[in-house]
């Protein structure tokens, strides 16, 4: 089994054997060398002593003069050559002590000349720190130096002195033997070339055997190298153990990794949804990414060789290359956005992240398509414009405000309303537009604005910039973004013609009460009287007359307290005086009060269901339950029924009158509880209806917190419904 040795066992095997053959003579020439070892060994003891002797002095004087030239010139060069020199001189007592320990004599000249030298030393290193600390304009520090350096020459001639000395010491001791050691010396020279002969051969020999094991694998490391460059398979891995065939085994590792790294940089930009690319100086592509074909359409053999110029959108060319000269003057990576055509003619917008490489002089490039940004971008900025449109369009002043109440946007209408132009409204507080309308005046109405619900709308009388008057508006506030801040669009409607058709209403209502009212009750009651003979026996044909007159009046009448009920219910005075009721008491009382009526029509009305307690005004609920029940009687045929029926649910009370009229059909169901809505054009003549009461019962019912409501099929009968709270427990 061949020996598997390591290059640094091969190392040691060049060594040691050359060392084994260089001891195995050595043993031979002992006995003839043992005599003159003693004297050699002196003499070079002698010889190292005077070295190091002469070594100390020159130091010594290295350092002085070191230490002098960094005084002028205070060069970092200097301080290391003396602060080297005076590690030298330090290790050379040391190497002194050490070789002189077999000697006391001189050791003791060694030790006293080591404690001058010392004291030199640290005198010099004392100068050193002045010089280090030294300033012109010091005289003080200029004294202390010269001080010390007297106080140093006297040392370093001390020095010399001993080191004379021992020079003198050693001389003598070896003189006495060096004429014995020459003659020793010659006989050893000889036996030592055939020693040195021999070893030297021996050497060459296993040096040249083993560095051609070691050469012949290193070139295969070489070749492996340059293979690798060139992206060439690599030779066999070498065998073996040692560290070349360690390194092998490492290189072919990292050969591997790098083929994986390259697999996976291939397979990110064949596969990246942007394209990549690179562009020499000259704007010709050097290399492209497969993406390009799915992106611009092009293949990347058809790009690379082209200038990308070419299909580059000719108007944005020229500001491309300007962008580019930026890029490589200022040596930074910077955004471009330009238009690509596709080989189909098809322009989309690009987004390059440029990279300008100075020492390869190419451009690296990412190519992001923003085609759909843009769009998005377009869409947006028109959705804005037509935003705007629509904000100038309206008949109502919109401002947008921020937190704090100051104005950001306006229309042209709130322009008009205030008679002042956008560029004075914006960035003046809406407060200095608006005052409240309370007495005395509400001073957070701001701050109710700002925080209330979408859809609470609140009435504030707005300035206009003249101070000629001023003029009613609703507000409504809807919470909104503005430049990533939260912000609100206040929408301000002028409401002056509103108040002025109130106003006239009220005139109305007034004449209708004051010059309508009294007069048709007096003619009422001039009616009554002749038909009751106070006039005297009134003729066969008059009778008829005057009790269809009296009809009439009473119609008129009737509508009349319609109207004013209306008015009043819309006028906010109108209240209703919530108490703990029986409703099925109030439903007996409604059928008291319509029993004549049903008789004469010929319909029977029944009650059903509990006595259940209700939270309502009573005089209010009867009204609402006569008028319900009244139009049951008047819609529905002779001999059939109308039932009034109690519902008592977990939250309410519900109260029904169901008839079997002719019903009602569905598109009339969510208009019927308006004002003056009839469901057909002749109830108001053949049913003598004015169109109010259904209206009056709804106002009703929600001003007692209920609801109202109606189920119907036309031609099946009709049941009307209301919902009234519980009182509380």
């Amino acid at each position: 089994m061949p020996l598997r040795l390591k290059i640094h066992h091969k190392g040691l095997f060049i060594v040691a054997v050359p060392l084994v053959v260089g001891t195995i003579f050595m043993l031979f020439l002992y006995a003839m060398l043992m005599q003159s070892e003693s004297e050699a060994r002196d003499e070079s003891h002698a010889n190292d002593v005077l070295h190091s002797v002469f070594i100390l002095g020159r130091e010594l004087f290295d350092g002085i003069n070191t230490l002098t030239a960094y005084s002028y010139s205070k060069s970092p060069a200097m301080e290391k050559k003396y602060r080297d020199s005076r590690k030298r001189i330090v290790t050379e007592f040391a190497l002194l002590r050490k070789n002189l320990a077999d000697y006391p004599d001189q050791l003791k000249q060694v030790e006293r000349t080591e404690r001058v030298e010392m004291r030199a030393l640290k005198m010099c290193d004392g100068l050193f720190d002045a010089f280090q600390n030294q300033h012109d304009t010091d005289m003080m520090t200029m004294m202390n130096i010269r001080g010390m350096r007297n106080q140093m020459e006297a040392l370093v001639e001390q020095t010399t002195i001993e080191l004379r000395e021992l020079n003198g010491l050693v001389q003598r001791q070896s003189g006495a033997k060096s004429d014995a050691a020459v003659k020793w010396r010659s006989n050893a020279k000889v036996l030592l070339l055939w020693g040195v002969g021999l070893n030297v051969a021996l050497s060459v020999i296993i040096v040249l055997y083993f560095s051609r094991a070691i050469t012949d694998r290193l070139k295969i490391l070489m070749s492996n190298a340059k293979r690798l460059a060139g992206a060439l398979p690599l030779l066999p891995p070498i065998p073996g153990d040692d560290e070349i065939s360690e390194l092998d085994k490492v290189f072919h590792q990292m050969a591997e990794t790098v083929e994986e790294s390259k697999a996976k940089q291939k397979a990110l930009v064949d596969n990246a949804v942007d394209v990549l690319c690179s562009i020499d100086a000259s704007g010709i592509f050097t290399n492209v990414s497969p993406s390009s074909e799915s992106v611009w359409g092009y293949k990347d053999s058809e790009l690379v060789g082209k200038c990308f110029t070419e299909i580059i959108v000719e108007d944005d060319i020229e500001d491309t290359l300007n962008a580019l000269d930026t890029i490589k003057l200022s040596a930074s990576s910077m955004p471009i956005e330009n238009r690509v055509v596709c080989p189909d003619g098809k322009i989309i917008s690009v987004l390059w992240s440029v990279f300008w490489s100075e020492s390869e002089d190419i451009l690296y490039c990412v190519a992001h398509d923003i085609t759909a940004r843009k769009m998005f971008e377009k869409v947006l900025k028109e959705s804005e414009e037509r935003t705007r449109t629509i904000m100038e369009s309206l008949p109502v002043g919109l401002v947008v405000i921020d937190e704090n109440g100051k104005i950001r946007l306006a229309n042209k209408k709130t322009e008009s309303m205030f008679g002042s132009r956008q560029s004075d409204l914006v960035g003046r507080n809406l407060s200095t537009l608006l005052k409240s309308n309370d007495t005395p005046p509400k001073e957070d109405w701001m701050e109710e604005l700002i925080n209330s619900s979408s859809g609470h709308i609140m009435e504030l009388s707005a300035v206009r910039r003249d101070n000629l008057f001023e003029f009613p508006v609703e507000l409504s506030s809807n919470k909104t973004q503005m430049g990533n801040k939260d912000a609100h669009l206040v929408a301000m409607l002028d409401v002056s013609e509103r108040h002025e058709i109130e106003r006239l209403k009220r005139e109305f209502v007034a004449m209708v009460s004051h010059d309508l009212k009294t007069p048709l009750s007096s003619v009422r009651g001039m009616l009554v009287l002749l038909s009751a003979g106070a006039a005297g026996e009134l003729p066969p044909k008059a009778g008829p007359i005057v009790q269809s007159a009296e009809e009439q009046l009473e119609r008129l009448i009737k509508l009349i307290n319609d109207l004013l009920d209306v008015q009043k219910m819309e006028s906010g005075k109108f209240s209703v005086e919530l108490k703990d009721v029986s409703i099925r008491a109030l439903l007996e009382e409604s059928f008291d009060a319509v029993e004549q009526v049903a008789d004469d029509s010929g319909v029977t009305i029944e009650i059903s269901g509990g006595d259940e307690r209700v939270l309502a005004d009573p005089d209010r609920i009867l009204q609402v339950i006569i008028n319900l029940l009244s139009n049951a009687i008047k819609f529905s045929p002779r001999e059939s029924k109308v039932n009034m029926r109690i519902v008592n649910e977990a939250d309410f009370v519900e109260v029904r009158v169901e008839d079997q009229g002719r019903g009602i059909k569905k598109e009339f169901q969510e208009t019927i509880f308006e004002r003056f809505k009839q469901v057909e054009k002749l109830d108001s003549t053949e049913k003598k209806g004015t169109g109010l009461g259904l209206a009056i019962c709804k106002m009703i019912v929600e001003e007692h917190g209920g609801s109202i409501g109606v189920v119907s099929e036309d031609g099946t009968g009709s049941t009307f419904w209301f919902r009234l709270k519980h009182p509380p427990a």
